[in-house]
């Protein structure tokens, strides 16, 4: 049986635009981010689409760790960065192939040149185009549902190479408690918390700063957080950026009460980072993943100062 963490190496093969690769005509089940794309792709339009290729004639490895999933935050930090981590260790002169969008991305570019990729040894793959690579190195798409997803993450590395790269760069400082709030960005419209003025007077009396990370650029973040030790927030990206906290950082993650374990927990364990689950009441009639939640204002004051203390 394949381990599906291992590096696979494939030779003369193509890769698309969406980070899908196609041996022989066919598809690779393991470059596709799930079922339902994988049977998409199966269809002729879309190898007609990309019936004109490039043809990259270096015989440097060309690697691959991005996948259709990995313009999130989380998944690129995580799964991304641990495949590169890997990739490195074989491949020390090695060419990134990437999505020519990705390049946009402030987070994926900064992550990138921290661990030694810039221009030179990035080839950005153009729109609805695909390059034809003599030597592949790639690691199936992983996610969340993968068994023994978080022990193939390198959460501790990604943070060391990340901080150790752009260390003299963090100077943005809220202080050492900051609330991460979902409530500012008309891009989030889920998993809110619908009395957030209330939970926000209550947090500011005990000296917490609220922050909405997507007002900040990455390096930013990585500042504000790396500088907490106690972080109150709502399940969301912005809890990401904790693996960039001080060892000694303790998590409250405000959580409804019908979920389960999730995944910032995880992270936590590994990462020795102190962890709290503080349930809160749904809100709303959405789903158990996407409703805003209401927090009992009164109670998480007892958590934040037994902490805090």
């Amino acid at each position: 049986m394949m381990d599906i963490f291992a590096i696979r190496k494939l030779k003369n093969v193509f890769v698309t635009n969406n980070c899908v690769i196609i041996d022989n005509g066919i598809v690779l089940r393991e470059s596709c981010v799930g079922e339902e794309m994988y049977k998409k792709y199966q269809k002729p339009k879309f190898l007609l689409k990309y019936i004109f290729p490039f043809f990259i004639f270096s015989s440097k490895t060309h690697i691959l760790v991005t996948d259709e999933w990995t313009k999130n935050y989380c998944h690129f930090l995580w799964e991304s960065l641990s495949k590169l981590i890997l990739m490195k260790k074989e491949f020390s002169d090695s060419v990134l192939l990437l999505p020519r969008s990705y390049a946009k991305i402030d987070f994926i570019m900064k992550s990138f040149e921290a661990f030694g990729f810039n221009k030179k040894n990035i080839k950005l793959i153009p729109k609805k185009s695909r390059f034809k690579i003599k030597n592949l190195a790639f690691i199936p798409v992983i996610n969340i549902g993968t068994s023994n997803y978080y022990d193939f993450l390198k959460f501790n590395e990604i943070k060391s190479v990340i901080l150790g790269k752009y260390s003299a760069q963090l100077v943005k400082n809220f202080g050492d408690k900051i609330y991460i709030s979902r409530s500012n960005s008309l891009n989030v419209v889920s998993r809110r918390v619908s009395n957030e003025e209330e939970l926000s007077l209550m947090l500011e009396k005990r000296g917490f700063k609220t922050v909405y990370m997507e007002n900040f650029s990455f390096l930013e973040q990585i500042s504000i957080m790396s500088h907490a030790k106690y972080v109150v927030a709502p399940h969301g990206a912005g809890i990401t950026n904790v693996m960039f906290a001080k060892d000694d950082c303790h998590l409250i993650e405000l959580i409804n009460d019908k979920r389960g374990v999730l995944c910032f927990e995880e992270m936590c364990a590994r990462m020795k980072i102190s962890y709290e689950r503080f349930d809160c009441r749904q809100s709303g009639d959405k789903s158990v993943e996407l409703s805003d939640i209401e927090v009992d204002v009164n109670a998480l004051e007892d958590r934040v100062l037994n902490i805090i203390k």
